[in-house]
């Protein structure tokens, strides 16, 4: 299971359980107090299955502005501007391609990057094309639009690889 927007790590620990013992959890949070709350709760749950990396996840390696939501509701953060933010860092930014030699299998990924799911989906072409997994996204039409990209945009390009879209 990959968790791409991991905030403090609700879906994170559901998947640790799930996955159990033989599984391995992927979280992804660039944000460093949502990444401490989340260490946190592994830690507190004794999860040995789920690794933590402080990177956004995109469709290119190197550095962006990311904008953190004000204190109390750091889950906005995004690296689209957002009003009210609380401050601008710079994080460093990764293809989920490029941690796939290091994946035997990926079965589930949850994307929440507040209109940046697109650029993430970019960025992990060989992972959906060989492993095909379940993807659980948040589409929000005028967060996409930020970065040029829509909602229709997005189920086309998962449609043309043989996903079907479904409302939950």
């Amino acid at each position: 299971f990959i968790d791409i927007g991991a905030n403090s790590g609700f879906f994170t620990l559901l998947a640790s359980r799930r996955v159990g013992s033989h599984g391995k959890v992927i979280a992804f949070e660039p944000v460093q107090s949502m990444r401490n709350r989340l260490t946190e709760g592994i830690s507190l749950n004794a999860m040995k299955n789920v690794s933590v990396e402080g990177v956004a996840v995109s469709n290119i390696e190197g550095t962006l502005p990311l904008f953190e939501g004000p204190e109390g509701h750091k889950g906005i953060s995004s690296l689209r501007e957002i009003d009210k933010a609380a401050m601008t860092i710079q994080v460093k930014t990764i293809p989920l391609d490029n941690f796939y030699a290091q994946l035997s299998d990926v079965k589930l990924i949850k994307i929440d990057v507040e209109g940046a799911e697109q650029l993430a989906l970019n960025g992990m072409q060989q992972i959906l094309d060989n492993y095909h997994p379940y993807l659980v996204i948040e589409v929000t039409d005028g967060f996409l639009r930020a970065f040029g990209h829509g909602a229709i945009q997005l189920a086309r390009h998962l449609t043309s690889k043989g996903y079907r879209m479904y409302e939950i």
